[in-house]
């Protein structure tokens, strides 16, 4: 239990950012925090290039589906360490993928990629239909299969925020694939030792 409660606050300490104020505390219970809670997001200033807003294009989706996968561990999952850790995950990419879509308005580009940005992201993203089986199992079954579907997607938003540290121009956006990069890496490591608890 400990380890789920550092967990949900170091996910939480996540959306303390550059120019925001500090993050809400930890919720008592695995439930979202209202969008008011979190902090502003900070714009994304300076120059940016191709790289940067197909990151941004390719991740939202990508986001999108990380918290609907959290939203069935987040209520379905049977150990709380799991629930907690999909809140977790839920609260960090519902607040990113806010930010990421304020910064293409603000860059007065479309929130979905052309053709070929659309190939690129499905090669990183998980089948609609594997969700959609995750959504019908239950107990031991469901969490084991949550957990190791989730390990697959969150090592691809890896591979994609690398791709935008290396090659984006655009100082913010470089910065959050950092951290992407980091707290998926941190969240992989914690499912591994939830599927082999020692």
């Amino acid at each position: 239990m400990k380890r789920a409660a550092l967990a949900l606050a170091a996910a939480l300490s996540l959306l303390t950012l550059p120019g925001c104020g500090a993050a809400t505390a930890a919720p008592e219970s695995t439930a979202y925090p209202a969008p008011a809670s979190l902090p502003p997001y900070p714009p994304a200033t300076g120059a940016k290039n191709d790289v940067d807003v197909e990151f941004l294009q390719m991740m939202i989706p990508h986001h999108r589906q990380a918290i609907e996968m959290a939203e069935l561990g987040r209520t379905r999952a049977l150990r709380q360490e799991v629930r907690d850790l999909a809140n977790a995950i839920a609260v960090t990419q519902i607040y990113e993928m806010r930010t990421m879509t304020a910064w293409l308005l603000e860059w007065k580009k479309p929130l979905t990629g052309d053709r070929r940005t659309k190939s690129e992201h499905d090669h990183h993203e998980t089948r609609p239909s594997d969700i959609a089986e995750l959504g019908r199992m239950e107990g031991a079954q469901f969490e084991t299969a949550f957990l190791n579907m989730l390990i697959g997607h969150q090592h691809n938003a890896i591979e994609m925020a690398r791709e935008e540290y290396g090659n984006g121009k655009n100082t913010d956006a470089r910065n959050l694939a950092h951290r992407i990069d980091l707290s998926r890496t941190a969240q992989i490591k914690q499912m591994l030792g939830e599927l082999n608890p020692s």
